[in-house]
């Protein structure tokens, strides 16, 4: 999928072919954008309606479709207390080996 400010596209399949998609047609600022805008503007995480941590897990539910995909449209168990898949597979696509300068810091 593809979104951006004119609208989204869907594609499927490899080679990916496009399968739907819509035009944007109402505000390209909505609400919870300019909310996100006003915050970077101010440098004040608090003028956020709602906490960081809830976008980040929106995105990991994303993500996580993203890898079962991946995996063959697999159902994947995820221990939530320790952000670890049962799957060894999933657990590297989650959290991928990147090349330097570009590290990610182990924070246990």
């Amino acid at each position: 999928m593809a979104l951006d400010h004119q609208g989204f596209r869907i594609f499927k399949g490899d080679p990916a072919k496009l399968v739907r998609s819509e035009v944007a047609t109402d505000d390209p600022f909505p609400p919870h954008l300019a909310n996100f805008l006003a915050a970077v503007r101010s440098r004040r995480y608090q003028d956020l309606h709602a906490d960081v941590e809830v976008g980040r897990q929106s995105a990991d539910l994303c993500h996580f479709a993203n890898i079962s995909y991946r995996l063959g449209g697999q159902l994947l168990k995820f221990d939530p207390q320790q952000e670890r898949f049962e799957n060894q597979q999933a657990n590297a696509l989650a959290h991928p080996n990147y090349r330097a300068p570009y590290l990610i810091p182990d924070l246990t």
